[in-house]
């Protein structure tokens, strides 16, 4: 009778600690794991900042990302990570940045994303990105840009004056996958600013397409309507159908645009 109620009561505990303490468990390693992968895209997006702002083409920096979860002690499995640079995605560019105006001297681009994809088990699917500065956390309950690129628009003394910086990375495509960290290294190879003046305004657009097409067109609404520019001076559209989609900002009234293009090297290690 008492070694029939110990399997009973130890029954009854293991049924607690499966339904109760393991999912809480897991759920608190993968929200801090989430954390930790954010931090790691903030520091890759501030080694490219630091090393597009000084020029420096022959220093090499690199960023540890962790990937993936380890499992709760005796009940789960690992639950491993996606870290991956690549050019294309079902036969297109998997990023792609254009900036033009409408004079014809305008016609600069930026491309490459680095993305991290982790199947959380308890907390929910993330994806995060990096995008011509520009880090993204999408999930099923949208997207947002969690660290604006820098792109600034203010109202000058003729017009609209426009600030952008657009990265562009290069390298070998690679997917790596598991739960163990992986070194991104990263070297600039050329920063160059180029500024353009109109005598009369012209018109600028800003073209992206991208798997994150939400979170590029709440980002450019909700900086324009925190500038000081106008409401009747741009206007962000968001083409969800056909492929590639794409989501484009219009400003008009510009009279000066400042970019300054940064294209870097990036490796998988």
């Amino acid at each position: 009778m008492a070694a029939s109620l110990g399997v009973v009561l130890i029954s009854v505990l293991l049924g607690m600690v499966v339904t109760f303490w393991v999912p809480a468990w897991g759920y608190d390693s993968e929200t801090a794991h989430s954390r930790e992968v954010v931090n790691a895209f903030a520091q890759f997006k501030n080694a490219i900042e630091l090393q597009t702002l000084s020029g420096n083409t022959n220093q090499t920096l690199g960023t540890s990302f962790p990937l993936g979860v380890g499992g709760v002690p005796l009940f789960g499995a690992e639950n491993s990570g996606q870290l991956s640079y690549q050019y294309l995605e079902a036969g297109h560019l998997r990023f792609a940045l254009n900036l033009t105006d409408s004079s014809g001297q305008v016609n600069l681009s930026a491309a490459g994303s680095l993305t991290y994809s982790m199947p959380n088990r308890y907390y929910v699917h993330q994806d995060i990105a990096y995008e011509s500065g520009a880090v993204i956390v999408a999930q099923q309950d949208g997207q947002t840009v969690r660290m604006p690129p820098a792109f600034r628009f203010v109202n000058g003394t003729q017009g609209v004056e426009a600030f952008l910086t657009l990265v562009s990375m290069e390298g070998t495509q690679t997917v790596v996958t598991g739960v163990d960290s992986h070194s991104i290294s990263s070297r600039l190879t050329l920063a160059q600013t180029i500024t353009f003046a109109w005598p009369t305004s012209t018109n600028l657009s800003l073209n992206v397409s991208s798997s994150y097409l939400g979170a590029w067109s709440s980002f450019f609404a909700q900086s324009m309507n925190a500038s000081s520019i106008n409401g009747s001076a741009f206007n962000v559209s968001y083409y969800p159908q056909g492929a590639p989609q794409s989501t484009t900002l219009r400003l008009t009234g510009v009279r000066a645009l400042s970019v300054t293009v940064s294209l870097v090297q990036v490796r998988i290690d």
